[in-house]
């Protein structure tokens, strides 16, 4: 994880175009970029979402969830 913060650091330094003697702190609100942690922690995430909101015939996986999970046309908006 340390490797990684690292890298992150240089890439937000290369995305803001600051000296290397700027604080990490500010480089990363000025950069935009969300800090490693969250994006790491967001993928599981991402990909369950990906299992649940494709249709069967386009992800099989989605097609093996027990029939009690609510289907997804329940959530979406009546104008879509």
């Amino acid at each position: 994880m340390v490797r990684l913060n690292t890298f992150w650091h240089k890439v937000q330094r290369w995305t803001t175009n600051c000296f290397s003697a700027t604080p990490t702190g500010s480089i990363a609100v000025e950069s935009c970029l969300p800090p490693v942690a969250l994006l790491i922690s967001q993928r599981p995430r991402l990909a369950a979402l990906g299992v649940v909101c494709f249709p069967p015939e386009l992800n099989p996986a989605t097609a093996r969830l027990h029939t009690s999970f609510p289907p997804l046309s329940a959530h979406l908006a009546h104008d879509s």
